[in-house]
Order: structure tokens, then C-alpha cells, then sequence
């Protein structure tokens, strides 16, 4: 009888090889990590798509099969592309850069619009009876694979495919082998296919055609295929060789689903209950493994694909990763024994300390049974954990319950029963189905193995995967020798570690697996007695050099550091400093909560911030460490602490910073900073202090601090710092991450973006850069030499009108009813999509390149008649630029505007004249009787006119000016030391006036000039005239005041956007504009009343000359000012320099452009609406 303790002991063992082998690496300081993993979300609408191929076009374009159709995803936008029926397998044509689909009735390419649209078209040839599983190729043909036919298509020609059927029989899939197409049929064996689509048959393999070709690739090691039974074979050209490998024994435990070729060297595998791996082609030892252990969503992956950049993609049942194995950046996800919330790292004598909060951990050999076991039930807590929070929160729908009640149906009790006959006797059930129904059969069986390994918990799964072991434990053992001298069989799922190379290790299946219940196929278990032992061997040997992570004893609080100093690290935590001491530790300073520590300039000490200031941590002439505080006088919280060139020791704290120098503490206060802590750092041999929005600096010579500026200082709105190692600080803004005293690592620096939370940041002597991400994950950034870069491109993918009409990319002579053009752009970057960045131009609209912007829609506005060139480039995560993509277009002028239009207007314009002509006598003979009737009737109106025409006075004229001519029959003209005055004018308004009706004009006139002034009433601005289409104005008259120019500027802003939105309306409805220009001055005037009649009040003098300069001066929908209105309003408006120029009586005038009101004085921040401030400026 076995022993229960020996054989879950036995258990325990085994399944640690689960997380412990995958820590392995070919350095033996197991340092560099797994490749860099990324998730990419599937959009919400294609969640319920399972995915079943992957391809990459030529446009970089992610391609999907599914069973609701083809996925297109670009990096940042998911489509669907319908399709006539499921999507079985999309494949990629690379020499004639055609994609084509294998549907579950037929096959289709996917072609793309003259206006860059995706779609599908039938290939003909091509029947839609046949449901195409694989499409394969050579160079020069493409394949496609149905259940009993096969047609061949040259794609480089536009020819119908050639197809040939094969009548009563069954293809169980084909490869490619030197270019030559091999085809398995059941029960038939293997044929090559020859010219003229003639087949030779290659004598025997009847026996490996009865199962389905999941997948085949080929190598120069031969070809690759993959079986629905899980094995996977070589194929030399002869003979179909196993893998005799431990490699095998994991895919077949796990079930095999997809594979495909990396490069030269190495391929990659996946199964639906283990993962995915990398292995050589050559030796099929693993070089990495990818399950949930490792980051990945699932064990469970369907399918697999590669992009351009080498790029390896994992599809699930919802959601796809990509593995990344070109960029230096590593994850140690795989290297189990970590405990808490991860807060910082260090390397150290080439070993890796994390520090979290509990503790302290290195990265080290297991080396002994209590290892062994302390992580197994460390890994088991966990599972046991994350199953407890996954059913707390898990309710099942009722539609599920229904669902799984009506899976009990008479039908699915009959195929269980024929798969236990099937079981029991093969040959039996073999001989009562035909051909087709055999195969379901096998494939019904392959389903429910895989929900079995799905459906099961982890005990449940590791049990499954240690039966068959129990063979090694004999009645009455000991469980305590058992525990010493455990040797793991290399036939019960034991496989090499990721990234171990040529030094390999054991792993045990993975949870999910359900190896040790079923039966192998007798090719696996034909190993002799000899190759088992000194493959046991070598699995020990191996396990030795396992790394896990190792806690540090004596510390179980928060640690907050690590440094290093003479090669000994220290522990900065909650409760003191510890020394560390290979797995043990001591504590220097029991109960000091330590904020920050920094090695002194000499190297013999620590300088600790904590608290209560600054203490010093040294050794004694017996060896021994002590530390004393700098100064007692003094109680603060120090953040962090540095030691200047000239000695003396700074620390930051709330507001400021102390300095001790020869024994005294000094404060000092950072100017006008209120609630703030405080950063100190040395950068150019000067002391410098860091807060969120801005940089200072200490003057030795005048003992003060200053602001300050550095070169890697990035100008942002907010800054945040994180202290590393060897005095650097890092710098996060909008812009990306800095560093300062870190400048051989600066290169690396946008790798930083990839990070979502980045907690803590480190580096190690090889200028290599640990990352700890949301605090959980921990990440190295290789300082490699191998400059491994992106080919990033940009594509136009199609160019639509302001109603979402598109135009053909190839023919770009664009017809649009308002010019209105928006471009859609795409730049495919799959390391992180959402860092990409794009930037414009259009010559002949837009000559300067745009701002950087994520948007990947170009709206440059409405485009006039004309020919153009977009230039667009993308930018990726990383800083690296794609080529220019150019597209040259045209926009012809509208129909109103062609000559024959233009014509027919004339004539049409003469007749409507001469037609006027002779309305306006007929009309001006009855004007003239009325105007005589009504002379009588205006001379009785005049008394009463004359009470209207005193009102009338006092609307023209101020009130103070108007009561002194009433009284004394003058004005006494005043003098102004600081008037502002404004003129506006309309360009072209002689040739508007020619062609608009008198009345329309006057019309147009008054619509304007009574906006203009309602504007000016709003800013107290007093209206001098009116001259034709002249509009004067003067703020500081006749009331006198400091603000006028302030206010008379926001009224010329007002009045611009008012004219705009005129515009605008007018545009709509196709009727001339008016365009204006506005000018500004402000100086000293003389203003009031001369003359005896018509009365009106008036300015008078070089500030009103030097006023109507700034508008004749101006440009159309501008506002220019002088340089002294400038000085008077630059504080408060967005201003363009425009140079000196001419003007006429005064030489070379100094001038600006007023554009808009500044950020910081509008409301919402908007730039055109003042704010509160700014109101009571001019109130």
C-alpha cells in the first residue's frame, strides 16, 4: 500500500519543476529575464471571435481567421471584413504580396480598393463545395487544400486556379517540402505532387495519414508537421522522423495546436493546455516557454503568428500577447519565490536583490529539499488564493446552467459510448464507420480531452500530471528518503527550460496539462533503460542550476532601498538599516524609519535621511558599524540626502533643504515655494534642488539658491522623480523620462515608455536599467550593442470628404463641394501601439510640418482649387522616425467657377441690368409725384423733429462735450497723455461695392458697423466715425483711464471673430466676403468738438495718423499694433513679432500681430473670453 504522506511529498517535488525550471538561463547568473510580452486587446465588438491563423500583409497589417470572418488590425483600429462563409486560414503570398483565405466553402483573396478599402474576392477556379483547411506555397504557387481536391493558383499571374479532385477520398493534410507540394491522404499514404498536377506516391506511411495536419513548416532541417494527435514529425523526404525528445512528451501531455518557424534556428509550438514554446530546430531543445507562469492570459493558445519585426503572436480564446524578441528588455515573471508588492532592486556582485513589502529577496540556486518545499507551498498558497477571489466574485448566468444541462442529450450519450468502444477496441469500431466518420469520431475525442484539461483546477491537473509516477515509490518507503533522493523521470513531462540553450533543464507540465492518464503512442516509449538513466541524471544535474528567489532572514518589514557599498548591500526599511549577509541579515539602526540612504563622497559611509534628519553610518576601528547623527540640534524629515564637492552634506525636507557644514545645520528656504517637498541632487558639480515645476540651484558665492536650469531638465507643466542608485534621479513629464547624473544609460531611456506604472528604477554596472512596473512586475532593460530597430512605416489609408465619401487613392483628382478633406493614416507598431505619433504637412496648403500628434485622422481644413502633396511621417514609442509617405492630389474649382459658368453668368447679369434700367425710370417718374405730396406733410414733422434732433446730439456726442455746446455754443478741445485708437477697413471693398446692389451694401455696412458697436460698448471704448467702410474708435477718451489698451485689444479680438463667423455664413452661401483689417496705436491725442455745423466729436494727431498706419499695414483677418501698444498688452496677449516695416512718413515702424488673449487670463483657458481678472483689470 503507498503511502499517502510519500506520494504527495512525490507530488510536491515534481509539480515545483512548474515554476521553477522556466528560471533557468544559459548565464549562471540567471540575470537576463524572458522577452519582453505585451497584450494586445481585441476590440469589445470581436471578443466573440475565436481566431484560428494569424498573417502579417504588406502593409504590416495584422490579418485574422475567425468564424464571423477576416480581422484587420493595424495597430491601433480593429476591422472586420466580411466574408461569404467561416474563415478557416488566411495565408500571405510574400513574392507576389497577395493574401489569400481558405473559407469553409471555398477560398477568396483579400483585395484592397482603389480608395483603400479591404474586401474579398472569389478566386476563380475554385469550388465553393470544398471546405479549403490549409493554404500553403511555394515561390511560385500557392496551394489550396480541400477535403478531397487540391487547386494550385500562380499567383504572380491573374490565371484561374487549376484544381484536381480526388473522388471517395479524403486529404488529411499536405506540406511543403524543397519547394514541392506533399499531399496525405487517409488510408492512402503520401503522394508528392508533380508537374501537371500529377501525384507519385511515396511507398508506405498509410498509418501517420489517418490523423489531420494541424500545421507544417519548412526548415533546412527539413519540414515540420504537426498532427491532430499531438505528435509532431520531421519530414527529410524519405521518412517522417519523431521527435525524441522530451519536447514531444510535453506536446502530446498538453495538446498540440499550431506552429510556425521564427528564423533559421528556431521554431515555435503551441498547445491548448500548456502554453506555447521556442525551440531549436536542430537539437528541439526549448529556449523559452510562455504560459500563465510567465505572463501570458492562458495556457490555452490556439493559434500562433509572426509579424515583420519577428514578432511572436499568441491568440486565445479573447485577446491575443505578442513576445518580443528583438528589443533588450526581459521579464522575471518566471522566477517564482517573490512576496508582496515589489519597491525596488539592485545588483549587486552579479546577483539580483528585489526589495517589497515584506522583506527582502535575491535571486539564487535552489540548492536543497526545504527550498524545494517552501516554494511549492508558497506556489500552492497563491493558486489557492487567486482560485478563492476568482469564485468570491463568480455568479453563474442562467443561460450557462441551461446550456450545460442540454449538452446532456441522447446524441452526445451515443458518442460517449462509441468512444469507449473505440477505446476499448479500435479495429472494431474502424470497421463499422467509413472514412469521414472516423475521422470525427477522432476529432470528438481530441475536444473533450482538451475541455478536460480546461476545465480542471490546479490540484486537479497536477494530480493528473504526476500519475504514472508512483511506479518509482515502493510500499513502505521512506518518505524522507524518498524527499533526499527524488530523481524526476524525463518521461513524465519533463522538458528543457526556457532560455537554457545547450545546458538544458526539467520542467514539469504546466497546470492544465493532463499528462500521466493518457496513452502514448508506443513510437515514445521506445527509449532504452540506458538513455532514461542519463536522462534522470542530467534533470538533477539541471535543477542544480534552477534560480528562485530566496527571502533574506531577519527582515520582514517594507524595504524602501538597497545599496550597495564595498560589496556589501544594506536594506533601507521601516525599522532600520540591515546588513545583509549572504540569506541573513542584521539591523544597524533598530527602529529608524529611513527614508532615503546615499553613499559618502570618500566611499567608507552611509548618509541616512530619515525622520528626524540626518544620520551618519560608519565603521569603528574594531570593524564594527555605528552611526551618530549629524547634528541633534535640529528634528526635520529628510527625503533624500546628497554630499557636495566641497563637503558638506545637503538634505531635502518640506520647502527647502538643511546644509551641514563644520558641524552646523543651516536651513534654507527655496523662494516662494509654500507645501512642497523638497529633492536635493548633485548635477555639474553643483548642488541642485528639484521640485514638481521648477529647478534651483546653490550659489556658493553668495551663499543663496537661484533658479536654475539643466540641459535634461524637460520643460512640463509637473515633474516626478524617482531616486536611484549612484546619485541618479529619475525624471518623468509629459514629454517622456529623463535622467540626470545618468548619461551613459540616456539611450535606453524611451524604452521607458513601454511601462504602464513604473514604481522604482535602478541600473547595474553594464549601464543596464531594472524596472519595476505597478508593483508587480519587475523588468531589465539591456544595455546591449546590438541595435536592434523597427522598420516603421506609414501608410495612407484612404481620403475621405467632410461627409465620410471616399476617393480613389490611385486617380487624386478630388471634386468636393466645400474643399473639405480629411485623410486617414495608419503607421502599424505592435511593440505599443499607443505611443505612435504623426506629423504632416501639405505643400501648397501647408508648408510647415505639424506639431506631433496621435491622432491618425488629418484634418487640414477646406483646401482651395489647386494642386498639393501630402507629406506624412510616423514616430514610434521609441523616438524612431518612418520614411516621408508622400500622395499628390488636386482640387479642381467647383462648377460656378468654370469658364462656360462664367459666361452664362454674364449674359445673364446684362439682361437682369437693362431689365433694371427700365424699372428704375418708370419708378423714379411715380418717386418723384409722391416726394411733392409729401413736402407739406415732413414741414409739420420738423417741431417735433427738432426735440429729437437735442437727443440725437447727445447720442453723437459725449455728454460732458454736448452739455458745454448747448450751453456755450462751442467745445473746449482737451488734451490726452495715453489714448489707444483703433482702425478697421475691408480689403477689396471698392470691387464688392461694384458688384453688390447699393442697397445690399449699405446693408452689409450696417450689419457690421452695428456689431462692432455693440463690441466696443461692452470695453467702455468711445465711437469716433465712420469714413465709407472706415471704422475709428478710441479707448481713454473722453474719460481718462490706464486700461484702454488692454480693452481696446479684447474689442479688436472680438470684432475679428465676429468678421470670421460673418464669414463663415456668407461662405456657406456662396456670397462675397468682406475680409478685415484692424490697427492699433496708443499715445498721447487731442480730442472735442470744431467747426459750427454738423457737429461731430473728433481726434486729432500723430497717435491717430500712426493708428491708421497699423491698418493699412495689416492683414486681412489680423490685428496689428505698434510697438508701444505692444508694450503696454503683451503681458496679456499671445503676440507675433513682425518686424520693422515701412510706413509711410515714419520710416521702419516696429510692428505685431495680436492673436490671442493669453492662456492664463481666459476663461476655461480658451484664448478668446477674458477672464475674471482680467475684467477687473479694465472695470
Amino acid at each position: 500500500m503507498i503511502s499517502l504522506a510519500i506520494f504527495g511529498t512525490m507530488r510536491w517535488l515534481l509539480s515545483l519543476f512548474v515554476l521553477l525550471i522556466t528560471s533557468v538561463g544559459q548565464k549562471t547568473n540567471a540575470q537576463e529575464g524572458l522577452p519582453f510580452m505585451t497584450d494586445v486587446e481585441l476590440s469589445r465588438k470581436f471578443s466573440d471571435s475565436r481566431i484560428g491563423s494569424i498573417v502579417q500583409n504588406g502593409e504590416d497589417v495584422m490579418l485574422f481567421s475567425t468564424s464571423r470572418g477576416l480581422l484587420k488590425y493595424d495597430g491601433s483600429e480593429w476591422q472586420r471584413i466580411a466574408t461569404p462563409s467561416p474563415v478557416l486560414r488566411v495565408y500571405h503570398h510574400k513574392v507576389s504580396n497577395r493574401v489569400f483565405v481558405g473559407l469553409k466553402a471555398g477560398a477568396a483573396e483579400v483585395v484592397k480598393s482603389d480608395s483603400g478599402e479591404y474586401a474579398i474576392k472569389p478566386i476563380a477556379g475554385i469550388s465553393s463545395s470544398q471546405s479549403i483547411q490549409h493554404v500553403i506555397g511555394t515561390d511560385k504557387e500557392v496551394f489550396f487544400i480541400g477535403e478531397n481536391a487540391v487547386y494550385a493558383l500562380e499567383p504572380l499571374s491573374r490565371e484561374a486556379a487549376e484544381s484536381r479532385e480526388f473522388p471517395s477520398k479524403f486529404i488529411s493534410g499536405a506540406f511543403i517540402y524543397k519547394k514541392q507540394l506533399h499531399i496525405l491522404m487517409y488510408q492512402e499514404g503520401l503522394f508528392r505532387w508533380e508537374e501537371e498536377a500529377e501525384l507519385k506516391k511515396i511507398p508506405g506511411h498509410l498509418e501517420i495519414a489517418e490523423d489531420l495536419v494541424l500545421f507544417n513548416f519548412e526548415t533546412t532541417n527539413g519540414t515540420f508537421i504537426g498532427f491532430e494527435n499531438d505528435l509532431l514529425y520531421r519530414f527529410n523526404g524519405d521518412a517522417f522522423q519523431n521527435i525524441e525528445s522530451n519536447l514531444q512528451e510535453f506536446l502530446s501531455d498538453n495538446i498540440l495546436s499550431d506552429g510556425l518557424l521564427l528564423n533559421d534556428s528556431l521554431m515555435a509550438l503551441s498547445t491548448l493546455a500548456g502554453g506555447a514554446l521556442v525551440a531549436n530546430v536542430f537539437s528541439n531543445e526549448i529556449a523559452y516557454r510562455f504560459d500563465y507562469t510567465t505572463g501570458t492570459k492562458d495556457n490555452e493558445i490556439f493559434c500562433l503568428g509572426i509579424d515583420r519585426d519577428n514578432g511572436l503572436w499568441l491568440a486565445y480564446d479573447a485577446g491575443l500577447s505578442r513576445v518580443d524578441f528583438a528589443q533588450p528588455i526581459k521579464n522575471y515573471k518566471g522566477f517564482p519565490g517573490l512576496d508582496g508588492n515589489l519597491t525596488t532592486s539592485l545588483v549587486s556582485n552579479g546577483a539580483l536583490h528585489v526589495g517589497t513589502g515584506n522583506g527582502v529577496f535575491v535571486l539564487k540556486e535552489a540548492k536543497n529539499r526545504a527550498e524545494i518545499n517552501r516554494m511549492m507551498q508558497d506556489m500552492l498558497r497563491k493558486q489557492r488564493e487567486a482560485k478563492k477571489q476568482v469564485e468570491s466574485t463568480y455568479v453563474p448566468r442562467q443561460q450557462d446552467l441551461a446550456r450545460t444541462e442540454q449538452k446532456k442529450s441522447k446524441e452526445q450519450e451515443e458518442a460517449a459510448a462509441l468512444i469507449e468502444r473505440f477505446k476499448a477496441n479500435p479495429e472494431e469500431v474502424k470497421a463499422e464507420l467509413n472514412k469521414k466518420e472516423i475521422r470525427e469520431l477522432k476529432r470528438e475525442m481530441r475536444r473533450q480531452r482538451k475541455g478536460s484539461s480546461k476545465g480542471k483546477s490546479a490540484g486537479e491537473v497536477l494530480e493528473d500530471f504526476f500519475t504514472g509516477g508512483d511506479e518509482k515509490i515502493k510500499s513502505g518507503s521512506n518518505p524522507e528518503e524518498i524527499n533526499e533522493s527524488f530523481e524526476p523521470s524525463p518521461s513524465k513531462g519533463l522538458i528543457p527550460n526556457p532560455k537554457m540553450g545547450s545546458q538544458g533543464s526539467g520542467m514539469t507540465a504546466p497546470p492544465g496539462s493532463s499528462a500521466g492518464k493518457r496513452t502514448r503512442p508506443q513510437v515514445l516509449n521506445q527509449q532504452s533503460n540506458k538513455k532514461k538513466a542519463e536522462a534522470e541524471k542530467q534533470k538533477i544535474k539541471e535543477l542544480r542550476k534552477s534560480f528562485i528567489f530566496k527571502k533574506i532572514n531577519g527582515i520582514d518589514v517594507k524595504c524602501r532601498q538597497l545599496i550597495s557599498i564595498d560589496n556589501q548591500v544594506f536594506a533601507a526599511t521601516n525599522n532600520g538599516l540591515y546588513l545583509i549577509k549572504g540569506e541573513g541579515s542584521s539591523n544597524l539602526t533598530p527602529g529608524l524609519y529611513i527614508n532615503y540612504v546615499t553613499v559618502s563622497a570618500d566611499g567608507k559611509k552611509l548618509l541616512i535621511a530619515s525622520l528626524d534628519g540626518v544620520h551618519e553610518l560608519a565603521t569603528t576601528e574594531g570593524g564594527k558599524w555605528a552611526v551618530k547623527k549629524l547634528n541633534d540640534s535640529v528634528q526635520f524629515v529628510a527625503y533624500n540626502v546628497v554630499e557636495s564637492s566641497e563637503g558638506d552634506v545637503w538634505a531635502g525636507t518640506d520647502n527647502g533643504a538643511y546644509r551641514y557644514s563644520n558641524g552646523l545645520a543651516k536651513f534654507y528656504a527655496i523662494p516662494e515655494v509654500l507645501n512642497e517637498r523638497v529633492l536635493v541632487s548633485k548635477a555639474y558639480g553643483e548642488i541642485h534642488f528639484l521640485l514638481p515645476n521648477a529647478l534651483f540651484h546653490f550659489v556658493v558665492d553668495t551663499d543663496t539658491i537661484l533658479p536654475a536650469s539643466l540641459p535634461e531638465f524637460p520643460i512640463s507643466d509637473r515633474l516626478d522623480y524617482l531616486l536611484g542608485n549612484d546619485d541618479i534621479i529619475w525624471i518623468k513629464s509629459t514629454l517622456g523620462w529623463g535622467v540626470l547624473n545618468g548619461e551613459k544609460i540616456t539611450p535606453l531611456l524611451p524604452y521607458l515608455d513601454l511601462f504602464e506604472d513604473i514604481r522604482h528604477l535602478s541600473t547595474d554596472e553594464e549601464g543596464n536599467i531594472y524596472v519595476i512596473d505597478k508593483g508587480a512586475d519587475l523588468y531589465s532593460v539591456m544595455n546591449s550593442t546590438d541595435d536592434s530597430e523597427y522598420k516603421l512605416n506609414v501608410y495612407i489609408k484612404k481620403v475621405v470628404d467632410a461627409n465620410g465619401q471616399p476617393f480613389s487613392l490611385q486617380k487624386m483628382k478630388i471634386e468636393t463641394e466645400d474643399g473639405a478633406l480629411i485623410f486617414n493614416v495608419s503607421a502599424p507598431f505592435y511593440l505599443k501601439s499607443k505611443g505612435t505619433l504623426y506629423q504632416f504637412r501639405i505643400e501648397g496648403h501647408r508648408n510647415n510640418w505639424s506639431k506631433w500628434d496621435d491622432k491618425s485622422e488629418i484634418d487640414p481644413g477646406n483646401f482651395s482649387p489647386g494642386d498639393y502633396l501630402l507629406e506624412v511621417r510616423a514616430k514610434n514609442i521609441l523616438g524612431e522616425v518612418s520614411e516621408i509617405k508622400t500622395l499628390a492630389f488636386s482640387v479642381p474649382p467647383p462648377l460656378f467657377r468654370r469658364w462656360y459658368f462664367l459666361l452664362f453668368y454674364a449674359v445673364l447679369l446684362s439682361l437682369m441690368i437693362f431689365g433694371i434700367i427700365k424699372v428704375r425710370e418708370s419708378s423714379l417718374r411715380e418717386t418723384q409725384r409722391i416726394l411733392e405730396e409729401k413736402v407739406t406733410q415732413r414741414t409739420s414733422e420738423l417741431e417735433s423733429e427738432k426735440a429729437k434732433t437735442e437727443e440725437l446730439l447727445l447720442n453723437i456726442l459725449p455728454k460732458d462735450t454736448a452739455e458745454e455746446l448747448q450751453k456755450h455754443g462751442k467745445a473746449t478741445a482737451r488734451h490726452y497723455n495715453q489714448v489707444s485708437v483703433l482702425f478697421t477697413d475691408f480689403k477689396g471693398f471698392t470691387e464688392f461695392a461694384e458688384n453688390t446692389k447699393p442697397e445690399d451694401l449699405v446693408n452689409e455696412l450696417h450689419r457690421c458697423f452695428v456689431g462692432f458697436d455693440e463690441i466696443i460698448g461692452k470695453y467702455h471704448i468711445e465711437k469716433i466715425k465712420t469714413i465709407g467702410d472706415a471704422y475709428m474708435c478710441a479707448g481713454g477718451v473722453p474719460i481718462r483711464n490706464n486700461s484702454n489698451a488692454i480693452a481696446i485689444t479684447l474689442a479688436a479680438l472680438e470684432i475679428r471673430d465676429f468678421m470670421n463667423r460673418v464669414t463663415l455664413e456668407k461662405q456657406a452661401k456662396n456670397e462675397p466676403i468682406l475680409e478685415i483689417r484692424i490697427g492699433m496705436h496708443t499715445g498721447p491725442l487731442t480730442a472735442g468738438v470744431v467747426g459750427l455745423k454738423k457737429f461731430a466729436y473728433d481726434i486729432w494727431g500723430d497717435t491717430v495718423n500712426t493708428a491708421s498706419r497699423m491698418e493699412s499695414t495689416s492683414e486681412p483677418g489680423r490685428i496689428n499694433v505698434s510697438a508701444t501698444t505692444h508694450q503696454l498688452i503683451k503681458k496679456y496677449f499671445d503676440c507675433e513679432f513682425r518686424g520693422k516695416k515701412e510706413v509711410k512718413g515714419k520710416g521702419m515702424v516696429e510692428m505685431y500681430f495680436v492673436n490671442s488673449i493669453k492662456v492664463e487670463f481666459s476663461e476655461n483657458r480658451d484664448q478668446k473670453t477674458p477672464n475674471k481678472g482680467l475684467w477687473e483689470l479694465i472695470s
